[in-house]
């Protein structure tokens, strides 16, 4: 539990350095082909970050508030304040199935996926010249992979399903976080590859831990978006009608 808090705090603050580079950069940049990219990147990218790092970081709390035990729900120790105040940022600033819905509604199918494509080209131009020997290489590009194939998917079933989007844009944000972070383990452990100490050598380490542990997550939300928006339309809305007490 505790790794899996250390790998969700880890992966979302360098995610979230990543998308305010390229806000500087949209803003900065005096390259305008350069301010153009970065912007299109901190489009695609806000609504990952708003919502895949803040329903990770919910499950990072609870996480943590499960090994206190039975005195996890005590004022005293504090983590039932932290549980509390992370639940909010599930909802503020756009709920996440909202922000899911304008991650895959506008921000991937309005323009066919064309920000995607972007985006994993840069994902795999870095992988592949990565100098680091790690699992989370080939790791990143089979992620990549997979989102490569989920985003055409939706593409093509848009157009006989009006509900695609709606049905699919949650699993979609996910699987799409799930990339996000194997593409930040991929640039730590770049960054920390030849140099000597604990602190790098345990990010090789969390790495591991991620694609062992963590990054399989992303074939279950894979399968689901392939399932289509079909099982969830099946049913009439009388099926939800609440009976008179």
């Amino acid at each position: 539990m505790l790794l899996n808090a250390k790998v969700n705090t880890e992966a979302s603050r360098c995610f979230a350095m990543y998308v305010a580079k390229n806000l500087d950069e949209e803003k900065f940049s005096t390259d305008p082909e350069s301010a153009k990219a970065a912007a299109a990147r901190v489009a695609l990218l806000t609504p990952v970050a708003k919502a895949f790092l803040t329903d990770k970081a919910l499950e990072a709390t609870v996480d943590c508030q499960q090994v206190f035990g039975g005195h996890g729900y005590i004022r005293e120790w504090g983590m039932e304040q932290i549980v509390r105040d992370t639940r909010i940022a599930q909802i503020y600033e756009g709920t996440n199935g909202i922000q899911a819905l304008d991650l895959l509604g506008r921000k991937v199918a309005r323009n066919n996926g064309k920000y995607v494509t972007h985006f994993l080209g840069e994902i795999r131009d870095f992988v592949n010249n990565m100098q680091a020997d790690h699992a989370i290489k080939q790791a990143t590009l089979n992620a990549a992979d997979t989102i490569e194939e989920l985003t055409t998917t939706v593409l093509n079933n848009i157009g006989e399903r009006k509900n695609e989007i709606n049905g699919c844009a949650v699993d979609y944000m996910h699987a799409f976080g799930y990339l996000a972070y194997s593409y930040m383990f991929a640039l730590m452990v770049e960054a920390a590859n030849g140099k000597e100490g604990e602190f790098y050598t345990n990010k090789a380490k969390l790495a591991d831990y991620f694609v062992g542990r963590v990054l399989p997550r992303i074939d279950a939300h894979a399968q689901m978006v392939k399932a289509g928006s079909d099982p969830m339309m099946n049913f009439d809305l009388a099926y939800f009608d609440v009976p008179a007490s």
